[in-house]
């Protein structure tokens, strides 16, 4: 509270030390409070987007003893234009619940074709409907206020939005308009779906009239009490001290200045006017925007700005990713969250992610480098690419990646967004595009490479279906697939608006500086992590060897070298040598970009700071993988089960090498069926996670490369009315047994109501999770075939199979492996 009190002059002393800058008290503090209040913003905006509301269009209330001198910065960095403060701000919720407005609300799904025949019927409904909640409220001499509202979606999507009941024509513009403005994507062609009608009845409310004992006349602003300095990033300003209740109405006065009063103090910044009103309330507005400098105090990068585009960049990666669980139609993107957004630079480095799936993550910065290398002179504003190459940066045929460059003024790509997500079925031998057979990559789907999906605001739909089709193994389910599409394109075009706001806002060249700085502090905290672990050795060698069920060898030899001036200078070398050749036999193989994936999030569970995912982690460390083998196979291998199984293997095999936690369930368990007579399904199912030191392993849970739900049992059996969900529960005492025991996997089991075709990919059925430091293993998973006369039959870790009408499918997952010597109690 006090900023120059002895506490706070040490810790300024501290930062300046650590990051060789000159910041004075008064400017630490500046900086904690805008990284304050860009955390507070980027959680408003969280909240709105999830909910399908656009924060411009609105108004900030303020209320909270402290909120009038977060408001003005907080409304800049969401871009609202009008600030509210209530006379009784600092009182606010229990004042407000005194005068909140009575009104009665009435809702009813419609769930029918948006036509101009069902927009007539809504109309009668809504008059009903307002007619009965009118009944009976205390208007006084003027009739109840109502409010009619319709929600309205495209069809074969769940997510809707709330419009305005009026003409045919001008409910479906501003619907339109409203989606567009949300989601970046036209929705011309695309047959809407009216799905509930909204009423709302108000009473008539005093809110907003005065309250006893005040009565404001109007004239000009009385002089100043005092004045005060308030600290910017551009110094300090020297504003006047106004006391709000000496204040007449529709006074008005101009930033930087304070208005304070005994329960709040409000701060009205540059580039902001306030105005009281009779009532007391004052109104602040937004009179221009300033573009935010950087300050001169340090030589490198100002570290409140690092702080400030780190969250602005992951808050765009966020952004995407409610953007597209809004708008996407399969389980598998709206349920189960199979998807990864991201932002990257001009040259496809990874700049910032959402924490969405790590196995993908790592990769998409080597799609977009070859989207580049293909496209890049052919690119123009508004294109949108789709790609899913896994020898040019993918990671399996059903994770497809949508990708959107983001020009300048001057027609040069600066940026990129990128969606991945996994789709349910890209065609393939077996439905879910994952035959665990698979010789060729030709069985396992449809292959895209830098296809052209939107061309001057046109989703080229007709091309994307010919793609889908024209294949061997054409793709399933279409209509899903398109729209699931057009959620990863919404998802993009999204995190191109934020960008070129965000640019708007700090100038071009200072958002790709940062850019720069972000990963380069990426970097260095990964040798800062390295060079902690190395502790008092210059330098580290470890080899590792684990095998997959079929006996294939992975190894990995991890050598730190600690440098001359550590971490500076530190060096690391990852060496997939030794590890067994790629197969042809099935589809184990892990793309190269996949491998380097893992390499990345080991190295990100190294750093205890809160720093984004990005391409600067890899600098440091030299990755060899030899080609055409396990780990950087070469076309035609099939690659399917390499991005789901032999990656999280990888992992297990990292940790074992840095000797920091015992291996994980080491599997996704994937589970794909087709019911007859309905569409693919896919899910993968989460298991036990080793343990650390200090630190017994989880349970139950999703580990390391994958970050996916599980379906809900209601979504699951509503969506595939064909299968119920029998049991899902804890495999208890699955886990390793030692000073810290392995978390316990679980036990799924689906029976199948009708005749379905079946295929199980799953690891760490024959070699068990490994223990460390003398932990015990986690044991081995289970494959069961549950006929409907209740014999039982022990399946491999890979199968496909036809289940008839009753039978069960019985998952047993891995538990994580040990810490630790195990002690019994005496």
């Amino acid at each position: 509270s006090d900023i120059t009190g002895e506490k706070f002059q040490v810790l300024t002393n501290e930062i300046n030390s650590a990051a060789g800058t000159r910041f004075s008290v008064q400017e630490v503090a500046a900086g904690f409070l805008r990284v304050a209040n860009e955390k507070m913003a980027m959680a408003v905006r969280e909240i709105s987007v999830s909910r399908g509301f656009d924060v411009r269009k609105y108004a900030l209330v303020c209320f909270g003893g402290a909120g009038g001198q977060h408001a003005c910065p907080i409304a800049s960095i969401l871009d609202i234009g009008t600030v509210i403060v209530h006379p009784l701000s600092g009182v606010m919720s229990a004042y407000g619940i005194g005068l909140s407005v009575p009104a009665r609300r009435a809702a009813r799904t419609v769930l029918k074709p948006y036509t101009p025949e069902s927009h007539r019927e809504a109309g009668n409904m809504l008059r009903d409907m307002e007619a009965g909640l009118s009944a009976g409220t205390t208007g006084g001499d003027s009739a109840p206020a109502a409010k009619h509202e319709i929600d309205l979606r495209p069809q074969g999507t769940e997510t809707y939005l709330t419009v305005e009941y009026g003409g045919f024509g001008e409910t479906l513009d501003n619907f339109r308009r409203q989606y567009r403005r949300l989601f970046g994507l036209s929705l011309q062609d695309t047959p809407l779906e009216l799905v509930n009608l909204r009423v709302e009845v108000q009473e008539s409310s005093g809110f907003l009239t005065p309250y006893p004992g005040e009565e404001k006349p109007s004239g000009s602003a009385p002089a100043p009490v005092s004045y005060h300095e308030i600290f910017y990033a551009d110094g300090p300003v020297r504003a006047p001290v106004y006391r709000r209740e000496a204040l007449p109405a529709l006074t008005e006065i101009t930033g930087p200045a304070f208005i304070i009063d005994d329960n709040f103090t409000v701060i009205v910044d540059p580039g902001f006017r306030a105005e009281t009103d009779e009532t007391g309330l004052i109104v602040m507005k937004k009179a221009g925007g300033r573009k935010m400098k950087v300050s001169g105090r340090c030589a490198g990068p100002d570290p409140v700005l690092l702080e400030v585009f780190n969250n602005l960049f992951m808050g765009t990666a966020t952004e995407m990713g409610l953007t597209l669980k809004n708008t996407a139609a399969s389980v598998n993107m709206k349920e189960r969250l199979d998807f990864s957004c991201a932002v990257f630079d001009a040259g496809g480095g990874l700049v910032a992610n959402a924490p969405h799936i790590p196995v993908h993550l790592g990769s998409m910065a080597d799609t977009v480098r070859a989207l580049l290398q293909d496209r890049g002179g052919a690119m123009r504003p508004g294109d949108v690419y789709l790609t899913n190459n896994p020898y040019r940066g993918g990671s399996h045929l059903p994770d497809m990646t949508v990708v959107c460059p983001v020009f300048s003024e001057n027609g040069e790509p600066v940026f990129f967004t990128a969606a991945r997500g996994h789709h349910s079925d890209v065609g393939g031998a077996t439905p879910g595009s994952m035959p665990p057979c698979a010789t060729h990559i030709t069985e396992e789907g449809v292959l895209a490479d830098g296809f052209l999906l939107v061309r001057d605001n046109r989703f080229r739909e007709d091309d994307l279906k010919g793609l889908l089709l024209n294949h061997r193994y054409p793709a399933r389910n279409i209509p899903e697939r398109i729209l699931d599409f057009r959620a990863q394109t919404a998802a993009c075009l999204k995190g191109a608006k934020e960008l070129g706001r965000i640019t708007e806002q700090y100038g071009l060249s200072t958002v790709l500086e940062y850019m720069h700085y972000i990963q380069e502090n990426s970097e260095y905290s990964v040798k800062k992590a390295l060079h902690e672990y190395l502790g008092e050795r210059g330098s580290f060698r470890s080899v590792f060897e684990d095998y997959l069920d079929d006996g294939t060898p992975l190894k990995v030899t991890v050598t730190i070298d600690g440098g001359e001036n550590p971490p500076g200078t530190l060096k690391a070398v990852v060496d997939f040598t030794g590890t067994g050749g790629q197969h042809m036999k099935d589809n184990l193989n892990a793309p190269c970009s996949v491998t380097r994936s893992a390499v990345m999030y080991v190295l990100r569970l190294l750093i205890n700071t809160d720093i984004p995912l990005n391409s600067g982690c890899l600098n440091p460390v030299e990755i060899i993988i030899p080609e055409g083998t396990l780990l950087s196979p070469v076309y035609p291998a099939p690659v399917a089960s390499g991005n789901v199984e032999t990656s999280q293997r990888v992992v297990d095999l990292l940790l074992g090498a840095f000797g920091i936690a015992a291996a994980s369930q080491g599997t996704m368990n994937n589970l794909l069926f087709e019911v007859e007579g309905d569409t693919p399904y896919y899910e993968t199912i989460a298991g036990g996670a080793g343990a650390a030191c200090g630190c017994h392993g989880a349970s139950g849970v999703q580990v390391h490369m994958t970050n996916t739900r599980i379906t809900d049992p209601e979504v699951l059996e509503f969506r595939h009315p064909g299968i119920r969900l029998e049991q899902f529960r804890l495999r208890k005492g699955s886990g390793g047994r030692g000073q810290f025991r392995g978390g316990d996997g679980v036990i799924r089991e689906i029976r199948f109501l009708r005749p379905s075709a079946v295929s199980i990919i799953s690891e760490r059925r024959v070699y068990a999770p490994y223990g460390i430091k003398g932990g015990g293993p986690g044991s081995k998973g289970e494959n069961l075939l549950k006929g409907k006369d209740g014999e039982i039959t022990m399946l491999a870790h890979r199968e496909v199979l036809r289940v008839d009408a009753g039978d069960s499918i019985v998952i047993k997952t891995p538990g994580g492996g040990g810490w630790g010597a195990f002690s019994p109690s005496p």
